[in-house]
């Protein structure tokens, strides 16, 4: 049992090498990274034209691109591909650490299997985009979750160094420190902020104080949320409320010679109705923690629950998001499908139609090679996935975990 057990890892383990060598030896965005690592060598601003790419523009932070500095004397395809075998392991450790938040003893061997494989089918297509785009979101999700893990252990400072530097690579993350605020998680936050200004500055021991303060002011103009290109976003690519709200409320040129706005409002109340409903997404996190501020929870399946809308939203809220950033999804489609299989028997069969209907989109039946190519232009065209994102939100909301059978006790709160 135990060899075959052996062999099956093997296997695995050998096509995912494969996979990723094939991805690797592809062009994918891990090479805009690297090529900002080798800029960086040469002490050129890297968030300055000339770009690996002139529609591909390095986001991340300078100390990312100082640690690649090392692995640029290596043959890209191998780094990339190491780089894609990590991410297989973070993706499982993921599905290990996330199961502990949940009740497993309510499921049996053939319910549980089935909660594997549903989530991963709707995840499916997510990790096939960060595959073949060598991409971070996978290591963003993991790591911001692998931090709240590590807080709830009370391994404060080391949660807050990983947290700190999720947030550093790429600023997605910190929707999360408001959360810790508001769930009265004092040290985590303060060990969070503390990291992150360390994370900060920390390469100016290597490459300088005056070149990472260059470095610093051009990072900050690149990813201003207050940037035009960061305000409207017309291109079909992109997938976040700056991409879908404007583009119906004032006229905008698209890849497509098709109309998308349905009224004819200016551009600066487009924007501002586009920015008042990202504040609204924020807020409406409150109807999920239904406590007053600075109070602690203590049941892990709520903590998970909000934390999955909270990872949920972000795709939603910040700019320049591809679709291989949906993987943030992941906890709100583990924790949904749990809900489901635990309440097959209870009654919440219309529920359970809304959120397979507006799920499709998510699924690998929403494909070029499947719909055809004119079909998969126009539903990225008309951002049906932001919308169904959008309208899974308050199927979310409904499936609270104090209607899991049996029911979470009441109280979980100190």
């Amino acid at each position: 049992m135990k060899s075959k057990s052996n062999f099956l890892i093997g296997g695995i383990s050998f096509f995912l090498l494969i996979w990723s060598l094939f991805s690797a030896t592809r062009d994918n965005d891990f090479n805009i990274f690297m090529n900002a690592a080798v800029r960086l060598r040469h002490h050129a601003d890297i968030y300055s034209p000339p770009h690996y790419h002139v529609f591909f523009q390095y986001f991340y932070s300078p100390l990312f691109a100082l640690v690649l500095v090392p692995f640029t004397y290596f043959p890209f395809y191998i780094v990339e591909t190491l780089w894609l075998m990590f991410m297989f392991f973070n993706i499982y450790d993921l599905w290990i650490g996330s199961q502990k938040y949940f009740n497993r003893i309510q499921l049996s061997r053939k319910e549980y299997i089935n909660w594997v494989l549903v989530t991963l089918f709707f995840m499916l297509s997510f990790i096939l985009y960060n595959v073949s785009q060598v991409q971070m979101t996978v290591f963003l999700v993991w790591g911001t979750f692998k931090s709240l893990s590590l807080f709830d252990k009370k391994k404060f400072m080391l949660g807050g160094l990983l947290l700190g530097l999720m947030i550093n690579i790429k600023i997605m993350p910190l929707i999360f420190l408001p959360y810790l605020l508001y769930r009265n998680d004092w040290k985590a936050f303060w060990f969070t902020i503390s990291w992150f200004a360390l994370f900060l500055w920390l390469p100016a021991l290597i490459i300088g104080w005056p070149y990472n303060q260059e470095l610093l002011i051009s990072w900050w103009h690149t990813v201003n949320p207050s940037q035009p290109q960061h305000l409207l976003e017309t291109s079909k690519l992109l997938n976040s409320l700056t991409s879908t709200i404007p583009v119906f409320l004032t006229e905008t040129h698209g890849e497509m010679n098709l109309r998308r706005n349905i009224i004819y409002l200016n551009y600066q109340t487009a924007i501002l109705i586009t920015n008042l409903i990202r504040a609204s997404l924020i807020l409406f996190s409150l109807l999920f923690f239904r406590t007053k501020p600075f109070t602690k929870i203590t049941d892990k399946t709520r903590i998970f629950w909000e934390c999955s809308y909270l990872f949920l939203i972000t795709p939603l809220i910040f700019p320049q998001q591809n679709k291989y950033a949906y993987f943030y999804l992941f906890p709100a489609f583990m924790y949904m499908t749990y809900f489901f299989i635990v309440n097959a028997k209870n009654g919440y069969k219309p529920m359970l139609v809304y959120v397979l209907l507006i799920s499709i989109i998510f699924t690998p039946l929403i494909g070029k090679d499947i719909l055809g190519a004119y079909l998969f232009d126009w539903l990225q065209y008309y951002r049906v996935m932001v919308f169904c994102t959008l309208l899974f939100i308050p199927a979310l909301l409904f499936c609270n975990p104090r209607k899991l059978i049996p029911p979470i006790i009441p109280g979980g709160i100190r």
